[in-house]
């Protein structure tokens, strides 16, 4: 929203196809196609599924249905939308599923320019985050940094387990 707030265009696009969140983030209720209908052909081209926010240059490529099947979505389908998607915006910025869970991650990972790998909340085992990062590295992804949310992790040093509480930034 930053970057968008300072002029430059933004598409956000929420490729987490089996649980989209970015819209209930952003409070969004209105209805939208996103990934599903135009992997599926529902709509015929991007610019149908992009949402405008009012008050920025951001838009927004979120659709409301859960996607039911397993099939990952393609390398080539994939970069061909991020190819179309480069002539509307100066950033484009990817919201994806679990970094290395699903096969949609190697082939969004070899879609995009970059990563910035973030950190949800909850429990996340440091061995989880070496091995999602050691997957970005593996398939070639640069990744740019690392964002915390709110983290607990766990570390278990032979008997004794250590706990850490990070709580969010302020401000």
């Amino acid at each position: 929203l930053a970057l968008s707030k300072n002029g430059a265009r933004v598409i956000l696009v929420d490729m987490d196809l089996r649980r989209p969140s970015v819209k209930k983030a952003l409070g969004i209720t209105t209805p939208s196609n996103g990934l599903v209908e135009l992997r599926e052909r529902k709509v015929k081209s991007v610019g149908e599924c992009l949402s405008e926010i009012e008050g920025s240059t951001l838009k927004l490529l979120a659709g409301d249905v859960p996607r039911k099947s397993t099939r990952p979505i393609s390398a080539r389908w994939l970069k061909s939308l991020i190819d179309t998607l480069r002539g509307q915006a100066d950033f484009i910025i990817v919201d994806t599923p679990p970094c290395g869970l699903l096969a949609d991650s190697a082939n969004i990972a070899s879609a995009v320019d970059s990563a910035l790998y973030v950190i949800g909340a909850g429990g996340v085992e440091i061995s989880q985050i070496l091995d999602s990062l050691q997957f970005l590295s593996e398939s070639g992804t640069s990744v740019i940094g690392c964002v915390r949310l709110w983290l607990r992790i766990r570390i278990r040093l032979r008997r004794i387990q250590l706990r850490l509480w990070l709580p969010p930034p302020r401000g």
